[in-house]
């Protein structure tokens, strides 16, 4: 906020980032501890900010830059979260696998069983994928890359949802016993399953590839459908006059004849090439090379087949970013492979992982595949027609038997009373500002003169620099 140099109010250019620290006024702590599924090596408080007024040494970063501040974190945020429940995955993928090799049914171990064969290869091929992804994206980090929100998404969505099943997989093969708590995955499972909710919803992150990372490509379609087709909100000699110009402008015609011949005529734009893989992995490196072109033909039909219902439609949109994770998920995995080749690895680990990518090929080649199928025939309008039922129904029960968001619109008390008297607090006081009896909206006046004034102010920043320690004072001397 900065004030206008002629009416003096405060008006938003950009967003700023600050730090606000629990011992400033007006934070106000309300909750001391909530009792939490996971993670509970930390306790997590409840607070509020009333008329909270922040001094300008507290802002991160430069002002109106809060905005690159927070993307920042959430790219380094993912990375983390990501690298987090890889080790926690390839911990229990190693306790499965040892537990099925030593449990005896039937005088034979677990893993002599199809089934629970089955949970190790895949156990095997997510975390190959997890940790190639994960270096990949780093990387990225590393080298400095700047427009890389899509890869890390893809990154978090990868490895939270596929790490928690690694983790839910593991348990399973240890059945009862991998629910006791002396055994430790429980832990993991109970830790692990906050992360596709975190740093932004896996479904979130759905829509978020499927629209920013084909909007490059939407533009263009969108552009092509703004000059050449039938607009019924236009008149009958606008419309051919527009169609016309555009069908006579080379600069239109160059994208919008190769576009018409892939949506009207099933024509493929030509697959990518791969150069200098290794001859090992050729086989994989045709398989993602194809996958890619088909993946890209595939969006533009979706994009043709929805038409302005794309926007709403998530189902379809998470089908494309599906195959676009599982795209990547290929890339990397092929790149991790084709440097340990190269290096000369070898033994054991080194067998496992190249099995692993194998079947990981192998196994992905088909889930693509698969949406692509259901990308064309779905069961989409029927689950939306017993969503609404569903909802309907829901309607009719009482609200009052139920947990209610304590900021939803039928009011704070709408819903019955969580109990809190197991929940240990920490020390401390606060008053919960629910209890307070202050109108929506209602709040403090600020004097707009006197935060102008303090803002206006020069700000001393250091350099980024350690400041050298000073000497402790003698006691004695005090």
């Amino acid at each position: 906020m900065v004030p206008d140099p002629e009416t003096g109010e405060l008006e938003q250019q950009g967003v700023n980032a600050l730090i606000v620290t629990p011992d400033m006024e007006g934070v106000e702590v309300f909750e001391n501890n909530r009792a939490k599924t996971g993670i509970r090596g930390t306790w997590q408080a409840r607070f509020r900010f009333n008329d909270v007024r922040v001094p300008a040494e507290n802002v991160l970063h430069e002002e109106g830059k809060g905005l690159k501040v927070a993307l920042s974190c959430l790219n380094y945020g993912r990375c983390t979260l990501s690298a987090g429940v890889t080790g926690a995955a390839k911990a229990a993928r190693d306790q499965g696998i040892k537990w099925a090799q030593t449990r005896y049914q039937f005088e034979r171990p677990l893993a002599d069983f199809e089934l629970v064969q089955q949970k190790i290869a895949r156990m095997s091929a997510v975390t190959y994928a997890m940790d190639a992804m994960l270096y990949m994206m780093t990387g990225m980090l590393d080298r400095g890359e700047t427009d890389i929100m899509v890869e890390t998404a893809i990154t978090k969505a990868f490895c939270s949802e596929f790490g928690w099943k690694v983790i839910d997989e593991a348990m399973q093969i240890m059945g009862g016993e991998g629910y006791m708590t002396e055994h430790e995955l429980e832990r993991s499972w109970r830790d692990n399953r906050i992360h596709s909710i975190v740093e932004g919803s896996n479904e979130v992150m759905q829509s978020f590839i499927f629209a920013y990372g084909g909007k490059q490509l939407a533009e263009k379609m969108v552009s092509i459908q703004e000059a050449l087709l039938w607009d019924f909100d236009e008149s009958i000699g606008d419309n051919l006059s527009r169609i016309l110009t555009a069908a006579t402008t080379p600069a239109v015609l160059k994208k919008a004849l190769p576009m018409g011949a892939q949506l009207f005529l099933g024509l493929k734009p030509s697959a990518p090439e791969l150069r200098s893989v290794h001859a090992a992995l050729q086989e994989q490196a045709d398989t993602l090379t194809s996958l890619i072109q088909k993946h890209s033909h595939y969006f533009k039909l979706v994009s043709k087949w929805e038409r302005e219902d794309v926007v709403k439609h998530q189902a379809q949109q998470a089908r494309v970013a599906n195959n676009a994770i599982c795209l990547f998920a290929l890339a990397s995995s092929l790149s991790k492979m084709d440097d340990q080749l190269r290096s000369g690895e070898y033994g054991p680990e080194f067998e496992r992982d190249r099995a692993a990518v194998e079947y990981l090929f192998d196994w992905f080649e088909r889930k693509i595949h698969q949406n692509f199928g259901e990308m064309r025939e779905n069961a989409d309008e029927s689950m939306r027609e017993a969503a609404e039922a569903a909802r309907a129904h829901n309607d009719t029960l009482s609200s009052e038997d139920f947990y209610v968001h304590e900021g939803s619109p039928l009011g704070r008390d709408a819903g019955k009373e969580p109990p809190t008297e197991h929940i240990p607090q920490f020390d401390g006081d606060g008053q919960d500002p629910r209890e307070v009896d202050r109108a929506p909206g209602e709040t403090y006046e600020l004097d707009v003169e006197d935060v102008a004034e303090e803002m206006a102010e020069p700000t001393e920043r250091g350099n980024g620099a350690s400041e050298e320690p000073s000497p402790a004072s003698d006691p004695e001397r005090s």
